[in-house]
């Protein structure tokens, strides 16, 4: 994600973690976060879309990747 970043010289984009969640394990499952930032939704739409098509979740894995654009929590 850093080098997308720097590559595509997205200045207003603010990547923090990834980090563990404030509440780090639910059912047996970690989870970990990572806060992308900036002013511009356009740019937080086409990151999204970005990670999306490029870091696919094999079906019969046990890892799941949920893009929450406008969290209302952090938990």
């Amino acid at each position: 994600m850093t080098k997308l970043v720097k590559s595509q010289g997205l200045r207003d984009l603010v990547l923090v973690g990834p980090a563990p969640c404030p509440i780090d394990r639910i059912k047996d499952r970690w989870r970990w976060h990572f806060l992308l930032k900036s002013s511009q939704p356009k740019l937080m739409t086409r990151v999204a879309r970005y990670v999306a098509e490029r870091c696919p979740v094999p079906k019969d894995s046990e890892l799941r990747l949920v893009v929450d654009r406008d969290p209302v929590s952090l938990l």
